[in-house]
């Protein structure tokens, strides 16, 4: 990582000591220089993955080049550049060009795609990336509304699904904002898939209760969807999180079958 800006503009006392905050902590020099996380696990070959960048409401980490230093003290730094993200391998690598197989994982399958394609309504559980590139979008079902065919351009996979899956399920979506998830019901699933996931609230703490016949993996997120805590719940297995503070969190299992907003008060 090379960006130093709150090394260069806000703690180095040669450039100016009244962007100094209060506090004389290790933050204060931590980013003086460039720093390289060799520990960090590469990408393995073959494997898809959903990478998310920072971007303006990171502020001093933003990468898009957006951020303006409106908050900060007088005079303004300069604005941080657009960066660059690199992607390379270790030297000698040897780098196959992936299949059209795809990798299948939970029900769905993660299709390569190297050509200009459409989908007609009626391809059933095909999910294809929206023009706004925040979701994968369900190809609307035969008898729908729309006839034209959803297009997909050249070098964006998509994903299909098995029979198997959740026919509930109408997007794949990764974006920040939770504000808008809504409360499963609970009694549904309990028919569906066999026992339950209790989600509730007390005093400074967030409790998930599971009489689910499997294992589920759990986030907990804020509103703003900011990860608070992510963990794995066992069939039987009661797991209790820590709410620093008050207010409202999102709680959802990863492959999308609870969703549950609680309020956590002191």
């Amino acid at each position: 990582m090379t960006n130093t800006y709150l090394w260069d503009y806000y703690y180095n006392e040669r450039i100016d000591p009244h962007h100094q905050d209060l506090n004389t902590d290790e933050y204060q020099t931590y980013y003086n220089s460039e720093r390289r996380y060799p520990q960090y696990g590469r990408l393995q070959t073959g494997v898809p993955y959903l990478i998310g960048f920072p971007g303006i409401t990171y502020y001093e980490f933003d990468l898009s080049g957006d951020w303006t230093t409106t908050t900060t003290a007088y005079p303004q730094p300069n604005q941080l550049e657009r960066q660059i993200i690199t992607f390379a391998s270790k030297a000698g690598e040897k780098i196959s060009v992936s299949g059209q197989a795809g990798v299948t994982k939970e029900n769905y399958t993660y299709v390569p795609n190297y050509l200009n394609r459409s989908f007609a309504a009626g391809t059933a559980n095909t999910f294809v990336l929206n023009g706004e590139g925040s979701s994968y979008d369900a190809v609307p079902a035969a008898g729908t509304d729309q006839t034209t065919p959803v297009e997909l351009y050249a070098f964006r996979p998509y994903f299909t699904k098995s029979s198997a899956a959740r026919e509930l399920t109408r997007s794949i979506t990764f974006s920040e904002d939770y504000s808008q998830l809504k409360d499963e019901d609970d009694d549904q699933k309990k028919d569906e898939i066999g026992g339950t996931l209790n989600i509730y609230a007390k005093r400074k703490k967030i409790v998930v209760a599971s009489t689910l016949s499997y294992t589920a993996d759990v986030r907990i997120v804020t509103p703003a969807g900011i990860t608070v805590a992510e963990f794995t719940v066992k069939p039987g297995h009661t797991v209790e999180v820590k709410a620093d503070f008050s207010g409202m969190y999102i709680v959802h299992t990863l492959d999308g079958h609870y969703t549950k907003k609680v309020a956590v008060r002191k």
